[in-house]
């Protein structure tokens, strides 16, 4: 099972914006797979202005 970390990466996109490589922890990791891709919905119900939806990958590096 894999365990998720709350950190924030760098990450950089190829041309269409999906991940390729990330800096984590002071170490780059080239990823060799995306394991899966789902996008979730900011919290538009508070009704705070702009509501951003967040992609979230999770890959094989």
């Amino acid at each position: 099972m894999a365990k998720r970390y709350d950190e924030a990466i760098d990450v950089t996109p190829d041309t269409e914006g999906g991940p390729v490589a990330f800096l984590w922890r002071g170490r780059r990791y080239e990823i060799d797979q995306h394991l899966t891709v789902w996008r979730e919905a900011g919290e538009w119900w508070n009704g705070h202005g702009k509501v951003r939806d967040r992609e979230y990958y999770r890959v094989l590096a």
